[in-house]
């Protein structure tokens, strides 16, 4: 139903490949929602960088379909449409919904 999974790469092509495996094998478990998350660096731009590059991967494959959508923690921050159906359909399995945080929830 639910599985967190830790990003590591830092560029986009790996960030590209790592998230297509990662869903691939979410999707095979069965899993209706996954959140991904990666460390925070010191660097406040890093941290910019590797999001807006998650986010740019994860509208790819919105467009391609692969993906129902996507949450950031801005999303929960201003209560887009997608954060409160996950809000009250999974709200077991939502943690830590603060705009400091680097994650990214994805309805598969």
């Amino acid at each position: 139903m639910f599985q967190e999974y830790k990003l590591l790469g830092d560029c986009i092509a790996d960030l590209d490949t790592e998230i297509r495996f990662l869903l691939a094998g979410a999707r095979v478990d069965g899993e209706e929602l996954i959140k991904l998350f990666f460390d925070s660096s010191a660097d406040e731009r890093e941290n910019t960088r590797v999001l807006s590059c998650i986010i740019k991967v994860l509208r790819a494959l919105k467009r391609e379909k692969t993906i129902q959508f996507f949450v950031s923690s801005d999303g929960f921050c201003t209560g887009t449409t997608e954060s409160v159906f996950l809000l009250n359909k999974y709200s077991a399995y939502i943690h830590n919904t603060d705009n400091t945080a680097n994650y990214v929830y994805v309805k598969l």
